[in-house]
């Protein structure tokens, strides 16, 4: 599934702050829930569509992260058909102000953060598309 990445939304049809009912509805079927670590908040994951939705205090989606078999497309490239190295260059190309951090890149401004375990001529494992604010 191509979901095409616009940093005014988290995904076409689906704006940040958009409740939690919304969310699986907008995905279909029923989402295994899920805490990274004791102190987080539950979140969703869609395991069949590479989909993990992130919530907020007030249960609204501030973060979506896609992984294969989820295709993210900015500027006509899908992210995770690409290199890392690949990747940050696209990104660099639309943010001068992205932050390199080794195996993953940020970019504050589009919303998008990338990382992968195989280092630079790895390939994309995941793209976190995220709300204004999300790393303050």
């Amino acid at each position: 599934m191509d979901l095409p990445l616009d940093p005014e939304v988290a995904l076409p049809s689906l704006p940040f702050g958009t409740n939690r009912h919304e969310v699986r509805r907008f995905f279909a079927g029923e989402p295994r829930t899920f805490r990274r670590t004791q102190a987080d908040r539950e979140s969703d994951y869609w395991a069949e569509l590479g989909v993990f939705a992130y919530y907020d205090n007030a249960d609204r989606l501030e973060a979506i992260e896609l992984a294969s078999p989820a295709r993210p497309v900015i500027s006509g490239e899908t992210l995770t058909c690409l290199t890392l190295q690949k990747a940050k260059q696209l990104l660099k190309r639309l943010d001068d102000n992205m932050k390199d951090e080794g195996g993953a890149a940020t970019s504050k401004a589009l919303g998008i953060a990338i990382w992968t375990g195989a280092g630079e001529h790895g390939m994309v494992n995941a793209v976190l598309r995220f709300a204004p604010g999300y790393f303050e």
